[in-house]
């Protein structure tokens, strides 16, 4: 691989890492919230 592509692959990585990490803490904070209420219908 020349090192344009390797570049370009490893920007693409990064990109697609940044996305799963804000999945993850976009659905962690749903999770919160859903516990928060769920709680607070139980309680």
């Amino acid at each position: 691989m020349s090192n344009k592509k390797k570049t370009a692959h490893s920007a693409q990585e990064e990109k697609q890492a940044q996305r799963a990490v804000k999945i993850v803490f976009v659905g962690l904070v749903v999770v919160a919230l859903v516990m928060l209420i769920a709680f607070s219908f139980l309680g």
